[in-house]
């Protein structure tokens, strides 16, 4: 039995599913188009599958060449790039698949936005082609705004802008692109949205096979970094929300995944609440969240995202997934920066540093930045996280302040630190 994994994401989440699926008696075929995004994680998915497959994983007939030939009860991918091109792949095999038009209306943010413009909490926004924006009415905005591409991840190139000058800057910066860190040729259009100013959170939902409906699992509140890119630094689980809110908060992402027809393994809807506490939508991603929020869910709730995402793709086999429990009431993750870390090689240090802390769950290295420290404009560019899961949001918060203050008095324990 073959189950083949088109391409990966960065934070692991494909590794884990490949040691799942392995346990449970499958062969891994692993397609990509590049190898050399994979080396540097931790969690490398080309080091446990069991072949790997050199394609072009954005030309869809090459990809269907491919994993026709390998007889696979299910065709998985966990990048927005790529969920689409499973799911077309999957229907001309006959193998479990998501619906393609509502994973396309998730996968490109301007679909997203027409679909949903009648909905509550719904974005003021326009698209603009970057070839022509000088004749795109750009002078009629009302900043601040926030800009991004049509068809990014992870908070590439996503910036809030204050004058026709900053959005100019980064219609010049996206038009210059010719392929990003995933090999993927953009497209030239940029959404001007309406900025919301309020606190960040996202919904974590998975489908049921059996009730042929969206189940909730919580709400993940976001620690951002400042402007101009609000790069996510950290989320903790559940995210603090009165009964009232979190009612609110369903009512609105339902009505965001009905509106684009999303019926697909798991969802992870992003928003903001507004001053007057009205939840405004961000973004919808249809597959599993990422930033290692599923183990936050898992260490919260005993729920097992990863489980039941395969489970969606092989719902004809008859799969005991490994049971789980709640082991904590609030879990949060930490992302790391080179410029808090500096220019550090041994890992070694670093982990002892860290794992002092009392109710550290996981410390790990992504990355080194040896020569330049910058501050990341996206995901890409943190270069670590940890875990910390607690028995109260009250011990959590005690916590998540020590690892400030360790974060603040690092660069002198790494410079007085054996080599």
């Amino acid at each position: 039995m073959t189950i083949a994994f088109l391409e990966g994401n960065s934070t692991g989440t494909t590794y884990a599913a490949m040691q799942l699926t392995r346990s449970l008696g499958f062969q891994n075929v692993f397609l990509t188009c590049d190898r050399s995004f994979y080396r540097g994680l931790e969690d490398d998915p080309l080091q446990i599958a069991d072949l790997v497959i050199d394609v072009d994983t954005y030309d869809v007939i090459a990809t269907f060449r491919a994993v026709a030939k390998l007889g696979c009860r299910a065709i998985i991918a966990f990048d927005d790039y790529h969920l689409p091109i499973s799911s077309l792949c999957a229907q001309l095999l006959n193998l479990p698949a998501a619906p393609a038009k509502g994973l396309l209306n998730a996968r490109f943010k301007d679909f997203t936005r027409e679909e949903t413009r009648h909905t509550v909490g719904c974005v003021g926004f326009q698209v603009f082609d970057v070839d022509d924006f000088e004749n795109s009415g750009l002078k009629d905005l009302a900043f601040p705004v926030i800009t991004k591409p049509v068809d990014e991840s992870g908070s590439v190139r996503v910036r809030i802008c204050y004058n026709t000058s900053e959005v100019e800057e980064e219609v010049k910066g996206h038009a210059g692109i010719a392929k990003n860190v995933r090999q993927y040729v953009p497209e030239r259009r940029l959404l001007i949205e309406e900025f919301i100013e309020g606190p960040e959170f996202s919904c974590e939902l998975c489908w049921s096979n059996e009730r042929k409906g969206w189940t909730i699992l919580g709400f993940t509140e976001k620690l951002l970094s400042g402007e101009p890119n609000f790069v996510e630094m950290g989320h903790i689980f559940p995210a603090r929300l009165s009964a009232a809110q979190m009612d609110e908060c369903e009512k609105c992402v339902r009505s965001w995944i009905a509106a684009i027809k999303l019926e697909c393994a798991a969802a992870h809807v992003e928003f903001r609440i507004d001053k007057s506490g009205l939840p405004r939508l961000i973004e919808i991603n249809p597959r599993l969240p990422g930033g290692h929020i599923t183990e936050l869910v898992r260490l919260c709730t005993g729920i097992d995202m990863l489980g039941a995402y395969l489970n969606y793709h092989i719902r004809d086999e008859i799969v005991e997934l490994p049971q789980k429990r709640a082991t904590h009431s609030h879990a949060a993750t930490i992302f790391f920066l080179s410029t808090q870390i500096g220019c550090v090689s041994n890992t070694e240090i670093l982990d002892r540093v860290f794992k002092t802390l009392p109710e550290i769950e996981r410390v790990s290295w992504t990355k080194f930045f040896h020569e330049e420290q910058h501050q990341p404009k996206d995901n890409y560019g943190r270069i670590g996280h940890l875990i910390v899961a607690s028995d109260s949001r009250a011990a959590l918060e005690t916590t998540l302040n020590k690892i400030h203050n360790v974060l603040l008095d690092l660069p002198r324990k790494l410079a007085i630190a054996p080599a």
